[in-house]
């Protein structure tokens, strides 16, 4: 059983801390831009049987530029610390500070004399944090701010650089850039990427509490993102499960794939993450999985029997008739 589901409390409390298969088919996600949304069938994977690469995130940090040189770079701002950059390649330094006041109550992000409001005291319930990344990508000059916090005013905002000042282009609610961590949880390096970057969704909580991702490409038009389901990240570094019992996986098509065998470890990689959506009495649901490697293995489909409300997250998680409980070791829930 799974407590307390999708209360954003628990969510962004966490975040701060840091199978029966007949065919897959039909079941329908959502393309999110902020400029236009649709909808439209789920296209599980072009290649299913590619690897899935097993990146190292200390060999990632030891590869982040310190010099606020070349075509791409990005520079993460602290509370009251002033960056001297030239904005605009203009041959100017300008200056940002990310200036917080009354305890954290006021967070201002000042840029030369332009003063863009985070958090505000009269305005308490949106956002107990807040992140502001300067961007520069070839002839383009970006900011990211995200708010966080336990309300819900939880946001990840896009800024252009034009006519010397920091333009808004879009704003996407209820999500915040992803980062890695490392050994100890310390934060290593943000998810900015220069084609994309890494935004965190909602906690998703199946076989175990994840983070749910998706990529967005930024531009002068603002977010948009073509994945159709969520990357999931682990919220522990080891997080992962355990066979109790042998579990065949099925490739995108629902065709039988492999069957993995007790003991063996496996990692969720995508799931469509809407466990809410109904069908025939009962919800169906789609993850996929990899190897501790990064092997791709293949596709299950799940249910979630007995919800009782919509305000009653106390759901039994099934894979062919057998409990979550059942069939892996290591379910880790948080919150």
């Amino acid at each position: 059983m799974i407590q307390n589901k999708f209360k954003y409390s628990v969510f962004l409390a966490a975040s701060l801390l840091l199978v029966s298969c007949s065919g897959i088919d039909s079941n329908q996600i959502e393309i999110v831009s902020s400029n236009e949304s649709t909808s439209e069938d789920i296209n599980i994977a072009d290649d299913a049987t590619t690897e899935v690469t097993d990146i190292s995130v200390e060999k990632i940090a030891e590869e982040v530029p310190d010099a606020q040189s070349g075509d791409f770079y990005y520079v993460e701002l602290d509370y009251d610390k002033e960056e001297s950059i030239d904005i605009g390649n203009d041959g100017r330094m300008d200056s940002l500070l990310l200036n917080s006041e009354d305890g954290g109550e006021n967070v201002t992000l000042i840029v030369n004399n332009q003063n863009i409001k985070l958090i505000s005291r009269e305005n308490p319930e949106c956002g107990e944090d807040a992140d502001a990344f300067y961007i520069h990508r070839k002839d383009v000059d970006y900011l990211i701010t995200d708010r966080s916090g336990y309300s819900n005013c939880i946001d990840v905002t896009l800024y252009k650089w034009a006519n010397d000042s920091f333009e808004e282009i879009d704003r996407l609610e209820k999500k915040y850039v992803y980062n890695l961590e490392g050994e100890n949880g310390q934060r290593i390096k943000d998810e900015i990427y220069e084609d994309y970057v890494v935004l965190g969704d909602w906690y998703f909580d199946s076989f175990g509490t994840w983070i749910c991702c998706k990529n967005y490409t930024y531009d002068e038009n603002g977010f948009f993102t073509e994945d159709k389901m969520y990357k999931i990240h682990p919220i522990s570094k080891n997080q992962v499960l355990t066979l109790k019992r042998p579990l065949t996986l099925y490739d995108e098509n629902g065709n039988e794939q492999k069957t993995l065998e007790t003991g063996q470890k496996i990692v969720p990689y995508e799931a469509d993450a809407h466990y809410r959506d109904n069908i025939d009495g009962k919800s169906v649901n789609t993850m996929s999985f990899t190897s501790e490697t990064g092997e791709f293995l293949g596709y299950i489909t799940y249910e979630f029997e007995n919800c009782s409300t919509d305000e009653d997250w106390d759901c039994a998680i099934t894979v062919n008739g057998v409990s979550e409980d059942e069939l892996f070791e290591g379910i880790m829930y948080f919150g």
